[in-house]
């Protein structure tokens, strides 16, 4: 018993249509991925941006206060 060409054909399809929702998917995973990863970099920077703060205000207040003393 075999199957017409329009039966495999609407198979074919049905399969490709399977795998352009899988990719539309990933995609759209990945963007989200991508806007997580932009949103740590951010948080990381701004982090990196208070330690080089406190590098540089840390030392000037102990000076004060030692002179202080």
């Amino acid at each position: 018993m075999t199957e017409s060409m329009e039966v495999k054909l609407a198979r074919l399809e049905e399969k490709i249509d399977t795998v352009l929702k899988r990719l539309e998917s990933g995609d759209q995973h990945f963007s989200e991925i991508r806007r997580q990863i932009a949103e740590h970099d951010r948080h990381i920077n701004r982090l990196y941006g208070g330690i080089a703060l406190a590098t540089f205000v840390v030392p000037i207040v102990v000076a004060i206060i030692v002179r202080m003393i």
